[in-house]
């Protein structure tokens, strides 16, 4: 497995993945773990049709994405919804070191940590169950914004 970069965003993708972050990561293919996208063929080719030339794209359920990474040979940049996704795919074995927190947007029930992200009561709890595992968590929206470490944030504000 070559994971270029593990991101957390409730958009999936979108202008800022493909314009700031596959320039920026390189990776040759895009796995969009998500179960509602996999069953969406339409979402899956608009996705196809957004991308650079040479990168190619996979939208599949959470539960298939573990095994998926693990036979991957070239570079990869996994993108899910959600903190619970993350957590989903740790739990089915993934390894890593690091997630970006991209976009969790402003909802009902939830807490602004940072401009572009705020964190309910589930956010919360699998971005901390991540943490005890040693996973760092950045957040950073574009590749020219310094990450900001999410431990405290998420620690100190309740």
């Amino acid at each position: 497995m070559t994971l270029v970069g593990f991101r957390i965003d409730d958009r999936l993708l979108h202008g800022q993945v493909v314009e700031n972050w596959i320039e920026a990561l390189h990776p040759r293919r895009i796995l969009v773990a998500n179960d509602a996208a996999a069953k969406d063929p339409i979402l899956a080719e608009l996705y196809l049709a957004s991308l650079p030339p040479g990168v190619e794209i996979h939208v599949v359920p959470i539960h298939g994405a573990a095994a998926l990474l693990r036979s991957a040979r070239e570079p990869i940049l996994l993108l899910v919804a959600s903190p619970a996704d993350a957590l989903a795919l740790v739990e089915d074995g993934i390894e890593l070191e690091r997630i970006q927190v991209g976009g969790l947007h402003h909802g009902p029930g939830r807490e602004q940590l940072l401009e572009f992200v705020y964190v309910g009561a589930e956010d919360r709890a699998a971005l901390l169950a991540l943490l005890a595992r040693g996973i760092a968590l950045v957040a950073q929206d574009v590749p020219r914004r310094h990450p900001i470490d999410l431990g405290p944030l998420l620690k100190s504000a309740r």
